[in-house]
C-alpha cells in the first residue's frame, strides 16, 4: 500500500515536470530551462524506479516510505518554485 502511494506521487510529479518541459521544448526548442529540467528529472526522479528494483528484486533495506515521500514532494515543490521563478519577469520587455 505504501509503495502504491509513492508510485502515484512519483507518476504525478514526473508527469508534471515532463509536461512543462515538453511545452517549453516545443516553444523554444532547447534552452537552459529544458536542460535544467531534464537534469532535474534525471537527478531527483529516476532514482525511484531503481530504489523499487533494489527493494523488490534484491530485498535491500532503504529509507522508510515517509522519508521517500518527503523527498519526492520536496523535489516536486522545488521544481514548481523554480518554474514560476524562471517564468516571472520583473521588468517590462523593451
Amino acid at each position: 500500500m505504501q509503495f502504491s502511494g509513492l508510485l502515484v506521487v512519483w507518476l504525478l510529479s514526473t508527469l508534471f515536470i515532463a509536461t512543462l518541459t515538453w511545452f517549453e521544448f516545443r516553444r523554444v526548442r532547447f534552452n537552459f530551462n529544458v536542460f535544467f529540467s531534464l537534469l532535474f528529472l534525471l537527478t531527483f526522479f529516476f532514482g525511484f524506479p531503481l530504489t523499487s528494483v533494489l527493494v523488490f528484486r534484491f530485498d535491500v533495506g532503504v529509507a522508510p516510505p515517509e522519508i521517500l515521500l518527503q523527498a519526492l514532494l520536496s523535489a516536486a515543490c522545488f521544481y514548481g518554485v523554480y518554474y514560476v521563478t524562471y517564468k516571472t519577469r520583473l521588468r517590462k520587455r523593451t
